[in-house]
């Protein structure tokens, strides 16, 4: 029986394939359902539902979203909003807001690109579907002969430490956990890699505290030891004795040219998706 995938990007932000190629993907390997989560905006939701009601596939699909926000004290990190219903067509404003944010940072780190010699054809931010990031620039980075592959352009220019990385202005992580909660979203701690540290633990309390409600563990990122820790420690000490009830999530991650990319190789059991998002 196949999985549902709950992380998979497309070009609407920084994945490579539309909606309709991921979907047909899916469907090529029998996974049960999908949820397509792309960068800071949703506006692929009616196109992928379109799709499927008019193929009539046997696909659950739950909109969502990875929203880039920053955690004071830590740092970056990424938050998944799951929708039942229509309730994120509140967050216009919103993506409004992560979209100019974008574009900002992606025009800073073009100069500074160039600055150190680094100059790509700023054409492909008008052409691209919605959110600008740094996936993409590291692409038109390949696509100019200045790097092999998109991991060698972020390890030589844009990751952070690299001499033409431009930190984000990202929203508080507290607040897109409220606002997610407001408008009948589910949040959810996407591939928390930063809990290798011990000392980081004591943000995944904060976020349980702040309203997370599932955390992402089954990820190309966390590692297995990783991934038992964080189970181990949310069923004991939170669920049991504070009487909480958080889930646990996973997904590829996919984005199409990514060294650990594969659709459908992580995710949850179709009895573990509708327990989570359907009756709940």
């Amino acid at each position: 029986m196949g999985l549902v995938d709950l992380h998979v990007h497309t070009n609407y932000s920084d994945g490579l394939y539309s909606p309709k190629e991921i979907i047909e993907k899916a469907i090529n390997l029998n996974l049960n359902g999908i949820s397509i989560t792309d960068h800071d905006n949703m506006e692929g939701v009616e196109e992928v539902i379109n799709i499927i009601e008019k193929e009539n596939y046997r696909l659950y699909y739950i909109p969502g979203c990875e929203f880039s926000t920053n955690l004071e004290g830590l740092g970056e990190v990424h938050i998944l909003g799951y929708f039942t219903d229509n309730s994120y067509k509140n967050l216009s404003q919103l993506f409004e807001e992560f979209q100019n944010k974008r574009l900002t940072r992606a025009y800073k780190i073009i100069d500074s690109l160039k600055k150190n010699g680094i100059v790509i054809d700023e054409k492909f931010i008008y052409d691209n579907k919605g959110p600008i990031g740094r996936m993409h620039i590291a692409r038109e980075i390949v696509k100019n002969g200045f790097a092999n592959n998109v991991k060698e352009a972020f390890d030589n220019y844009l990751r952070n430490g690299a001499p033409c990385y431009i930190p984000k202005e990202d929203i508080n992580t507290v607040d897109i956990i409220k606002i997610l909660k407001e408008n009948n979203g589910k949040p959810v701690l996407a591939h928390p890699k930063f809990l290798n540290k011990k000392e980081n633990w004591d943000y995944l309390k904060l976020l349980i505290n702040e309203g997370i409600e599932g955390v992402e563990v089954i990820h190309p990122l966390i590692d297995i030891n990783l991934h038992f820790q964080i189970k181990e420690y949310i069923n004991n000490e939170i669920n049991n004795r504070k009487n909480k009830n958080i889930f646990f999530t996973g997904g590829s991650d996919y984005h199409g040219d990514l060294t650990y990319d594969k659709i459908g190789m992580y995710g949850i059991e179709l009895r573990e998706f509708l327990e989570i998002f359907y009756f709940n």
